[in-house]
């Protein structure tokens, strides 16, 4: 496995660690989400929200999780090609998701804009290597 695949399944490691802080909020195992909150930044606000809940009234960030765990597993699995495009699609989500939560909400989660970073960065780093 090639140090950018290792680095993209770190990354992705990282996003679904943080997203499980996010899934044990939605699912009630935590009452509270740790971090900053304000008026902007908001993340109980943005995964508390209908929104959160709206594909099958599952938990958004469950979701998110097996995304990124099928980021790790491609990454893995060393198909370079493969792996460009599920970063970007990652990377295309979590910006997509950000834009209508914030046109929703008026609020931003620093968990999403974390995973998303993390999304960006993955992708970043296979495209400077080609």
């Amino acid at each position: 496995m090639s140090k950018q695949n290792r680095a993209v399944l770190g990354l992705s490691l990282f996003s679904i660690a943080t997203l499980g802080v996010v899934a044990a909020f939605q699912t009630g195992i935590l009452k509270r989400l740790p971090g900053p909150k304000g008026r902007v930044v908001n993340a109980e606000k943005v995964h508390g929200s209908r929104e959160a809940y709206a594909i099958f009234g599952i938990p958004d960030a469950l979701l998110g999780m097996a995304s990124y765990s099928t980021t790790a597993l491609v990454a893995a699995f060393d198909a370079r090609g493969l792996l460009v495009a599920k970063t970007a699609i990652d990377t295309g989500a979590a910006v997509c998701l950000s834009v209508y939560g914030w046109r929703k909400l008026r609020a931003v989660s620093i968990y999403s804009m974390l995973s998303g970073v993390s999304s960006a960065a993955s992708l970043a780093l296979l495209s400077a290597s080609m």
